[in-house]
Formats: C-alpha cells, sequence, structure tokens
C-alpha cells in the first residue's frame, strides 16, 4: 500500500468518524471508541482531547487518541527536591514546562493505536509513518505549537513494530511506569491462594478476616454516587506521595461518563460498611482480561478494614468465574502486586522535539523523562525486579540529578 494514497485527519472528536469504522479497528478492546468518546467528555483540567485517524480514501485503517498537554520537566524533583522543582516552576516555567502532543490518553496504561487488522506488514509500517509525518507537521502548526511529539505507554508488543519506524524519525524511547499483570491460569480460589507465598498467603487471610462486615455490590450505574466517588478516588491519589502531573489527574465527571457510555465493558464495584461508602473500584471487562482502572479508598476506614485486598479479591473471584485469564491490575502499588502474583510489563514513551538541534539535547537528558525511576514501590523493587534492573546499572537518582546539572547548565549558557 504506497504511503502516498493515504491522509491524516486530525479530529476534534472520536465521533467525527462513524463509529462501525473504530469498532472494525478496536474489536473487542474496552479502551475504544465508546471509551475515547467518554474521556473527551470529562477530560482534566489541563488536557484537550482529540484524536487522529488515518485514511485511505475514505476508509478508516489506522486512529489514535491525541493529548495536548504540558510535560513538567522537573516531575522528578520530588521528595526533598521539591523546593528546587517550585523554585523551577515560579523563575524558568517556560524551560521546564513544555507543551505536548501525544499519542495516547492519561485516562490508560496503554496506547489506544488501533490499526486495521486486514493491513499487513508493509500497511501497518506505511500507516504509522503517515500518522508521524503528519503529527510532526501538525507540532509546527499556529494552532497546535507543541514542543515535544510523543507516544504514551507503548506496551512491549507494540514497541516491537513500531520501535524501528520511530527512531528513523529521531524518537527516542524511555521507560515509564510499567503495568501489574496477573496471569490467572487457576481453577479457583483455593488454587490462587495456593499459588502465593505463605507468608503472602496468611497476610491474605488476615487482611480478609478485617473485612467481614464490609458488603460487596457490583454495579453496571453509579447514580447517585458520582460525588462521593469522585471524593474517594482523590482522596487515593493523595496517598500516593508522588505527583505526576496533568497525568494522573482525573475529571470529577469521569466515572460517570465512563458508566454511562460503557454499559457492556465498565463495572462499578462498591464497597460498603453499613451506609457508608467505604471503597469502589472501576473494572472493564474484556473477553479474555479484566482492566483494573481505578480505586478509591475511604480512609481510614478502609485500612481498617482490609477493603483493598477485598477488592483485590472480587475482581479475582469475578475473572475466575467469567473465564477471564487475566487481571491487568495497573500501574501503582507495586510492591502488593507483585507480592499477590503479579509481574511487571513494561511500557515505553517514545518522544522526540520539534526542533531537530532541541530534539539532540533533550536525547542526551532523556533520564529527565523516565517516570520509573520516581516511584518509590518501583525503588523498594529494584533489586528483585529484573525489569527494572535491565534500564540502567546506575542509581536513578544520581542519573536524575546529573541530567538536571546538564539542563540547568543549558539553560544559563541560552
Amino acid at each position: 500500500m504506497p504511503s502516498t494514497l493515504l491522509t491524516t485527519s486530525f479530529l476534534p472528536s472520536m465521533t467525527a468518524i462513524d463509529r462501525a469504522q473504530w469498532d472494525r479497528l478496536y474489536g473487542t478492546y474496552a479502551e475504544g471508541f465508546d471509551f475515547l468518546v467518554a474521556c473527551q467528555a470529562a477530560p482534566p483540567d489541563a488536557v484537550r482531547f482529540s484524536a487522529a485517524a488515518v485514511l485511505q480514501g475514505d476508509e478508516l485503517i489506522a486512529g489514535v487518541p491525541l493529548l495536548h498537554a504540558e510535560f513538567r520537566l522537573d516531575m522528578p524533583l520530588q521528595g526533598r527536591f521539591q523546593p528546587v522543582s517550585d523554585w523551577l516552576d515560579r523563575h524558568l516555567h517556560r524551560y521546564v514546562s513544555l507543551p505536548v502532543l501525544a499519542a495516547g490518553s492519561p485516562y490508560t496504561d496503554e496506547l489506544g493505536l488501533a490499526i486495521d487488522p486486514a493491513l499487513d506488514e508493509a500497511g501497518r509500517r506505511h500507516a504509522l509513518e503517515r500518522l508521524i509525518t503528519d503529527m510532526l507537521a501538525r507540532a509546527r502548526a499556529p494552532e497546535t505549537i507543541a514542543d515535544l511529539i510523543a507516544l504514551k505507554d507503548v506496551t512491549d508488543a507494540q514497541a516491537a513494530w513500531v520501535d524501528p519506524i520511530l527512531r528513523r524519525f529521531g524518537f527516542t524511547r524511555v521507560a515509564t511506569l510499567p503495568v501489574a499483570i496477573l496471569p490467572l491460569p487457576f481453577k479457583n480460589e483455593a488454587e490462587y491462594i495456593s499459588s502465593l507465598t505463605q507468608n503472602q498467603r496468611s497476610n491474605l487471610r488476615r487482611k480478609l478476616k478485617k473485612a467481614h462486615g464490609i458488603r460487596v455490590e457490583v454495579r453496571h450505574s453509579i447514580v447517585g454516587l458520582e460525588q462521593q466517588i469522585a471524593e474517594l478516588r482523590e482522596a487515593t491519589r493523595l496517598q500516593a506521595g508522588v505527583d505526576y502531573g496533568d497525568f494522573e489527574q482525573v475529571a470529577p465527571g469521569y466515572f460517570a461518563e465512563v458508566m454511562r457510555h460503557m454499559p457492556g465493558n465498565a463495572r462499578a464495584l462498591l464497597y460498603w460498611l453499613d451506609s457508608e461508602l467505604v471503597g469502589f473500584a472501576l473494572v472493564f471487562l474484556e473477553p479474555r482480561r479484566m482492566i483494573f482502572q481505578y480505586v478509591g479508598l475511604r480512609y481510614p476506614a478502609a485500612r481498617e478494614h482490609g477493603v483493598y485486598f477485598l477488592n483485590w479479591m472480587t475482581m479475582v473471584r469475578m475473572c475466575l468465574e467469567l473465564g477471564i485469564g487475566e487481571l491487568r491490575a495497573g500501574q501503582t502499588t507495586y510492591v502488593t502486586k507483585c507480592r499477590l502474583g503479579c509481574r511487571l510489563e513494561r511500557t515505553w514513551i517514545y518522544f522526540r522535539h520539534r526542533v531537530p538541534a532541541w530534539n539532540l539535547v533533550c536525547r542526551s537528558l532523556k533520564s529527565l523523562f523516565a517516570i520509573d525511576r520516581i516511584d518509590p514501590d518501583l525503588k523498594t523493587l529494584g533489586k528483585e525486579a529484573p525489569y527494572f534492573e535491565a534500564q540502567s546499572t546506575n542509581s536513578s537518582e544520581h542519573q536524575v540529578q546529573t541530567g538536571w546539572w546538564q539542563l540547568m547548565a543549558l539553560v544559563r549558557g541560552r
């Protein structure tokens, strides 16, 4: 398929193209058309959504959600480095806060790149080349003006074929937060629990015993609970101790929009202590996997009653009952999830600066973009997780500091 026959259309909304065409590309993927329309109805404050569609004539052959936001280069400077980050934001904001045009969504941990399944290898390659060429041009357009062009949360499976293409376009990749994956090849709950270590089996049983008296409810609708659920999510986000900027914000209306647009795929798992809602989880169902999207807990009641572990077992039980073989468990709480049987799947950010000279600078400072290096759980797991060891032989803190000294020298020179 010659690339000259292809065009890229930048859409204000997914709905600008008939949903049947999107469904043909996304198939049973839960975070497809309905999900992306729901996201556009409830964007985070500092994020603007759109989409890109690669067309052959009038036929959609590839598409991806787009986000427009700012990437904070000082994101790694947290904890004892937070005063430095605050000073940089006040005095050098335009140097450390770069406008970005990215393929992906802040609400997902996997790039929602849709490719026509009928395309052969050459066809996929031409479609991606057309998309990247036009995204680079779009970043220079007056209505966009993005310094960085990126693809967010590219999985290892996606990277296997997109990596050579993106590198030819001058993109650099760095690791972002991995995804915890729980394989579930078990016949029943007892087999799953038996697969854990003795210490973890004892700990899990102890936590579940504390959850006695918590009522579990699985719902297709959250009408009347929207505000409570948004508050629980925000309370849980603030417990994390790490700020990922615009990319972790959840708009208050997000949960209601998702439940309204995705009645077949989305479920709200609710946890009640008497008449008080002390926890919730949002999950998406696909034929072969469950996606654990968000959790929200009311502190200290949820901690005292082991609600997190009750929610974990509720998801495991649902998967086993439905014959779902994999729980995609998200990008947080890695220590606990690994102890509960998860492995970590790498994901990547591919990025480049629209100005070639500055792209060379960004490549030399790529450790600044490595979001996985600021997660406290990943630091705890660093000596145990083969994935984490594979990224670098140097300490993450040393690389971040070294990168920042290089950047400050560049700013002073400029």
